[in-house]
């Protein structure tokens, strides 16, 4: 993980920001269509399998046979069911596999009744980064451009940041290629736009702290491991993200975004007096 630049300056508001989401998202959304085509090409070679292990008790037959459906036609109802059983009562691995792609397509286009920090603990249950060949690296890229289209829109315009991020924590081992990613946002030369979205989405995930919502990260992402979430709560603890914080609260004092900012600069104070 790379720090971040104590000398670095929060972003000013650039005219039109409120409304500036379009052009800012296109290239993230882009490449994230692209992660998801090249991702269900990987995994294209998982058939459906009509006798998959299912709990004949919890697991009803016409849902296994839904499951026989292209992916794109099986109903939300069915595979959100998939998600919350697959690997303990329901299906293998090389199920979840064949099944991925549509799971990470409906999640990031908001179409998902499954949470993702689950989607992230059924990846890791199913043991996704020893998976073989060009599967591991397809899944990293998939979630790093999930991740990048989160950062470069504001708060509000997509996915809360938490939710996003706890799809990561819960899948990764290691997430400092994710925090480079915030910290490249937040730097951004010559590119306002994205260093004040970056901005806004981390007071995003400050704020709830100031709200007594929750008290420590463990809380915010209940199924990521124990070193995950101590990665995270390094990160927001470098004075110069604390400096970040705070010099965006000025800077945005009095215009629309000012009010979260502010929420967010007390929440990363009360993190951080917790210890």
């Amino acid at each position: 993980m790379r720090r971040v630049l104590a000398g670095d300056t929060a972003p000013t508001m650039p005219a039109g920001a409120a409304t500036a989401v379009a052009p800012a998202v296109a290239e993230p959304r882009a490449r994230l269509d692209a992660a998801l085509h090249d991702l269900a090409e990987v995994l294209a070679v998982y058939p459906y399998r009509a006798g998959m292990p299912a709990c004949a008790h919890c697991v009803a037959d016409d849902d296994v046979r839904m499951l026989g459906s292209t992916p794109a036609t099986i109903p939300d109802a069915v595979l959100a069911r998939f998600v919350g059983k697959c690997l303990t009562t329901w299906g293998t691995v090389d199920d979840l596999k064949r099944l991925l792609p549509e799971i990470l397509t409906r999640a990031f286009d908001g179409r998902s009744v499954v949470p993702e920090p689950l989607i992230g603990a059924r990846l890791r249950r199913g043991g996704w980064l020893d998976w073989p060949a060009a599967e591991t690296p397809a899944v990293h890229r998939t979630l790093q451009a999930a991740w990048l289209t989160v950062l470069a829109a504001p708060p509000g315009t997509g996915v809360p940041v938490v939710n996003r991020l706890g799809l990561i924590m819960s899948a990764e081992h290691d997430i400092d290629a994710y925090l480079d990613i915030w910290e490249d946002r937040l730097e951004a030369p010559g590119d306002p736009t994205a260093r004040l979205h970056a901005v806004l989405q981390l007071a995003d995930l400050l704020g709830p702290f100031a709200e007594d919502r929750w008290r420590r990260l463990n809380r915010a992402f209940p199924l990521a491991r124990r070193g995950v979430v101590g990665q995270l709560d390094r990160w927001l603890r470098q004075p110069a993200v604390v400096q970040r914080v705070a010099h965006a609260t000025e800077v945005l004092r009095g215009t629309p975004q000012g009010a979260s900012m502010a929420r967010g600069r007390d929440g990363l104070g009360r993190l951080r007096n917790a210890g």
